[in-house]
């Protein structure tokens, strides 16, 4: 742990980087078991990333050019569609998932707050990855909250938390880069 704080810094959280659980000890010997343990994650159909307030640069709503769930670190994109944002009218929900990076998804930039995207996979399945890419304006997109569900009823197309869902957690995308960004879970 000593290393860690070395290394990261105090405040540094063992889960959001490791993906391990989130009773790993803060001191005294950790164990690879306690970093990269049998953690079983649920499997859901839906989940929505809910960005956190100060995530924006200037004047820009959160955007990214590309989203990719996947069940395992560097697997394949398991998103079959976008279902609701809280993109304004003219840019397409779809913008998010389309296998492009040079179509740009954009949260609504006349408001601070609020801003999300929700998306479906083919079927439930356990995820491990966010990996998120960047265009070169977005690079302030801070944090966000990923909720989860297996049937989202209409609050997956609100700003609103998934009501019949869960929180798998807080995430952060420390010192984000132009392109790909990754997320373990």
């Amino acid at each position: 742990m000593a290393q860690a704080h070395a290394e990261f810094g105090l405040g540094y959280s063992l889960n959001a980087y490791y993906g391990c659980d989130a009773g790993v000890p803060t001191s005294g010997a950790i164990t690879l078991g306690h970093l990269y343990g049998k953690k079983k994650m649920p499997k859901y159909q839906y989940y929505k990333l809910f960005y956190l307030n100060s995530i924006y640069a200037g004047s820009y709503a959160p955007g990214v050019a590309e989203i990719e769930l996947r069940a395992t670190p560097g697997g394949p994109d398991l998103i079959t569609g976008v279902v609701g944002s809280s993109s304004p009218s003219g840019i397409p929900n779809a913008y998010a998932a389309d296998n492009s990076t040079s179509t740009i998804w954009e949260g609504d930039s006349s408001s601070t707050t609020s801003q999300f995207i929700s998306l479906q996979l083919g079927s439930q399945q356990a995820i491990k990855q966010i990996a998120l890419y960047i265009p070169s304006y977005y690079t302030s997109i801070g944090g966000f909250r990923l909720y989860a569900s297996n049937s989202p009823g209409s609050d997956i197309y609100t700003a609103a938390a998934i009501g019949n869902g869960v929180v798998l957690g807080d995430y952060t995308v420390s010192n984000p880069v132009v392109g790909w960004n990754l997320i373990n879970l």
